[in-house]
């Protein structure tokens, strides 16, 4: 072979081996890529987040809450639904050792005003005079709370965290749920109960 043909004959080699490390770096490169894209599938944005905890939140929704008995301050039990007066009441799920429930109660209750009726409800287990001494700490002494006996009430309206507070219906429908303590969800309460009048009554 001349000296032409071996230079010519390397500079092949020489080529063909860029080739194959450049075949390989595509590949790879795409295999990347791929695995990316699922990983951004698989991981919504914030926007998509927001939008599944709110079809899951509506999910979990419970149609109504039962005419559970709850007791009073005075140890007489009366089904929940019964005490009510009116055609719309919130039901706000409260416990005296919840930070949380110390800030919403006192907003709720300037939030609905006065005419609205509104039932707090604590769980069993709870500490009658734990929750009657933070309920006069935090200026609502006048509001009272309801004991729920059987637990009924926050089995079947499926409470998981606190606060949760109910907007419902004299028959127990549940207009709108706002669960923790924020300014919207308190909001969403009082649009509900403030506007009372402009819903029917259930069937």
């Amino acid at each position: 072979m001349s000296a032409i043909g071996r230079w010519q004959a390397w500079r092949l080699r020489r080529a063909t081996r860029v080739d194959v490390a450049a075949g390989v770096v595509l590949v790879v490169l795409a295999a990347l890529c791929i695995s990316f894209g699922r990983k951004a599938r698989s991981s919504p944005t914030p926007r998509a987040s927001v939008e599944n905890a709110r079809v899951l939140d509506e999910l979990e929704l419970p149609p109504r809450l039962p005419n559970a008995p709850v007791t009073d301050a005075t140890g007489t039990t009366v089904p929940l639904l019964d005490r009510m007066k009116n055609s719309r009441a919130a039901v706000a799920f409260y416990a005296p050792w919840c930070g949380p429930c110390q800030e919403e109660l006192p907003e709720l209750v300037g939030m609905i005003g006065p005419s609205v009726e509104l039932f707090v409800v604590i769980s069993a287990d709870e500490d009658r005079e734990h929750t009657a001494r933070q309920l006069a700490n935090i200026g609502l002494s006048h509001l009272g709370f309801y004991v729920d006996t059987t637990g009924a009430l926050q089995r079947e309206g499926r409470v998981t965290s606190l606060p949760t507070t109910f907007a419902i219906s004299k028959r127990g429908q549940v207009l709108v749920r706002a669960k923790g303590y924020s300014f919207g969800g308190i909001f969403r309460i009082r649009q509900k109960l403030g506007a009372a009048r402009d819903f029917p009554e259930d069937d």
